[in-house]
């Protein structure tokens, strides 16, 4: 075969250039032998270990200069986190200042609750007294020192007259307070870096946020429940006189509850009851609140389980949610029959316990947020101790590399002796794979692939296409058994792989029993191609007619060919075991001329005839009428009968006949002849 011809210079010259670089890698390898080439590949190889480490030095400690900045900026922020959960107590107290100061004002300035209000300053005092630092905010005037807020509630509260100071303007002195100083704990949020504690912080300041609203609503509330001031005082002054009489053991307790009750029963049956109606402007700012405070409560609980799991626990399937929604309700309808003096007193003290509900789940959550803070602290500071822990072993193991190159460099003596026997016996694999290769694809292609060179489609003008199968190989299979059909068709065609060797073809493929070869690619021979495949058709027919099926004695094979030149299109398909393929209607009608053959005989196409006619020691004669179905429409097509090749010939009448010597049986045959069809056009225009 030609292309075994060229792949097996091509590998003889790979081989060659292989060869010289292994030459080349075994002088080096000599070079290692003496003392000079020894301590020269030394010095190689400890450079290659040294600019390693001290990169990694350099590397570390400029890591260890950036952790160090992290971690600084880590500990303000948790500063400024623990000093806002400082300051969230700080709002709590002012939370709980303004709900009494509105019930101090709704109670016309009622005494006891008077004491009660002195209690709660002091805790807001407190409160400031005990913080660390002081919220940085240049304005309002009031929040520039602690010094100046203080005087700022000091004034106010001096100031506080029950009589003519509104609910209203009690409410909003508090609130603006508290919501600028959230503020400052939600900008206080945004400084941390860490996911968890951001997580934890932003729910925190929901919290705040909510927690601010509910109190809003508490007092809003109880200016629902309780306009007059003549009931609601005489009634507050003695729940709370008995609450401060006996707060100390839970009998006294439960003797508070039971006379705070008599005290409610005694109002319902004198049928004291207050205004108990909003306007409209209270209303909508009522609504705003309750509506916000639920917002961010939600919000907070997205934020984190703890809030939800603890506000599961504590309130939400407790009686206490279900009388304040009931009682929401009664505020959102607005009607005035159904508020009291004693519903007033119950709606704060039910209110009261849901915002101290909402500080206890603000205090796990503030513990949480620590632990996190403290986590994240702790994993600054190991990335530092690590960084460090490197550059110090960087140091300490150099000594120990150079001791360790210095015993490697001697094993790489024996090693690059072992290397080139290696090498030598990789080259030797390689030109089997290499070969093995060649029989999948073309050399030409092969090569390509191997050196990583895209393989577009090409192009061949003028090709010859041969097919081939076996004369009633479906009725041979069923008289076989699997192994024997599979024995039987290596037999053949390890014979027709042997005969195709002398011909300048190239074995496409083998399916079953069809057999599909080609010539003039993928590299041209010009108009030879024709000729080539004619040859190699002719020797195959002769030595597969004198070959006996193996397994079924006394029976010889048949085969029937066809044949077809024409232009195709070839190139590789696939990337795992890719194969080189052809496509065009050539090979379509090349198969048809196959299909249509008779057993013994090739049949071409009148291109393939055309082709030969440069070739006169071949002998044709045209065939019958056939069909030949391609491009989807049956068409009468001119196809020829190939005979002989290099005989004598003689005519006789219309027809062509040869004379055929066969040179093992000397036996004398003569040739078919066909009528003569017209051309397949002229058939269509007739």
């Amino acid at each position: 075969m030609a292309y075994g011809k060229k792949s097996l210079h091509d590998v003889e010259t790979s081989s060659g250039n292989m060869l010289s670089r292994v030459k080349r890698m075994s002088l080096f390898s000599e070079n290692l032998s003496t003392k000079r080439g020894q301590n020269c590949q030394m010095l190689k190889i400890i450079g290659l270990v040294i600019i390693p480490m001290i990169a990694m030095v350099i590397e570390n400690a400029i890591k260890i200069s950036k952790d160090e900045a992290i971690l600084c900026q880590a500990k303000k922020v948790r500063e400024k986190i623990l000093f806002s959960v400082e300051i969230g107590l700080l709002v709590h107290f002012l939370q709980i200042e303004r709900g009494t100061t509105a019930l101090y004002i709704s109670s016309g300035g009622s005494p006891l609750v008077f004491t009660s209000l002195k209690t709660k300053r002091l805790d807001t005092d407190s409160s400031l007294e005990a913080l660390n630092g002081w919220i940085t905010l240049s304005s309002p005037s009031q929040f520039q020192s602690r010094e100046a807020y203080r005087a700022h509630l000091r004034t106010y509260r001096d100031n506080l007259d029950p009589i003519n100071t509104t609910i209203n303007a009690a409410i909003k002195f508090y609130s603006n307070d508290n919501e600028l100083i959230i503020g400052w704990v939600g900008s206080t949020v945004q400084e941390s870096n860490s996911e968890t504690s951001w997580q934890l912080l932003t729910a925190y300041h929901m919290l705040l946020l909510s927690k601010e609203e509910a109190g809003i609503e508490r007092a809003l509330g109880s200016t629902f429940y309780a306009r007059d001031h003549d009931n609601l005082s005489s009634a507050i002054d003695n729940a709370v006189e008995i609450k401060e009489k006996n707060k100390n053991t839970i009998c006294e307790e439960m003797n508070n509850q039971r006379r705070t009750d008599a005290i409610k029963d005694k109002v319902h049956k004198d049928k004291r009851h207050a205004s108990g109606s909003f306007p409209l402007e209270d209303l909508l700012w009522y609504t705003e609140k309750k509506t916000l405070g639920e917002t961010y409560l939600l919000r907070s609980m997205q934020y984190s389980e703890t809030v939800m799991t603890l506000l599961d626990e504590l309130y939400t399937y407790t009686s206490l949610a279900t009388e304040l929604d009931s009682m929401r309700k009664q505020i959102s309808v607005n009607n005035a029959t159904s508020a009291s003096v004693v519903a007033g007193l119950v709606w704060f003290d039910n209110m009261t316990s849901y915002i101290n509900i909402l500080k206890t789940i603000q205090d796990t959550l503030v513990k949480e947020i620590i632990v996190s803070l403290n986590n994240n602290l702790s994993l600054h500071e190991m990335d530092v101790r690590i960084s460090i822990f490197l550059v110090v072993g960087a140091i300490v193991m150099f000594p120990v590399i150079v001791l360790l190159v210095y015993r490697l460099n001697k094993k790489l003596l024996s090693f690059a002796n072992s290397l080139t026997n290696k090498t030598y016996d990789l080259e030797q694999e390689r030109k089997r794979t290499e070969q093995l290769l060649y029989q999948m694809l073309p050399v030409s292609i092969a090569k390509r692939m191997m050196n990583n060179t895209p393989i577009e489609p090409e192009y061949f003008e003028s090709v010859t296409v041969y097919f081939s199968d076996i004369v009633g190989f479906t009725t041979i299979c069923s008289k076989s058994s699997p192994m024997q059909v599979i024995y039987m068709l290596n037999d053949l065609y390890s014979v027709i792989d042997e005969r195709i060797e002398k011909f300048d073809v190239y074995k496409v493929e083998t399916i079953g029993d069809a057999y599909m070869m080609v010539s003039g690619l993928p590299v041209r021979n010009t108009d030879q191609h024709a000729s080539e495949i004619a040859l190699m058709s002719l020797d195959i027919l002769k030595i597969v007619s004198q070959s006996h099926i193996p397994h079924i004695p006394g029976e010889k094979w048949q085969i029937r060919i066809g044949i077809n030149t024409g232009s195709v299109v070839a190139g590789v398909v696939g990337t795992k075991m890719p194969r080189y393929c052809l496509f065009g209607n050539t090979v379509n009608v090349a198969s048809r001329m196959e299909s249509t053959s008779e057993p013994g005989m090739i049949h071409i196409s009148q291109s393939t005839k055309i082709a030969l006619e440069k070739h006169p020691d071949f002998l044709v004669e045209q065939r019958g009428e056939t069909i030949i179905k391609y491009r989807a429409t049956p068409d009468a097509f001119s196809s020829f009968m190939l005979a002989l090749c290099l005989m004598f010939p003689y005519t006789s009448g219309y027809g062509v006949h040869l004379l055929c010597i066969d040179p093992l049986y000397n036996i004398l045959s003569d040739i078919v002849s066909y009528l003569v069809i017209q051309d397949a056009s002229q058939a269509m225009a007739n």
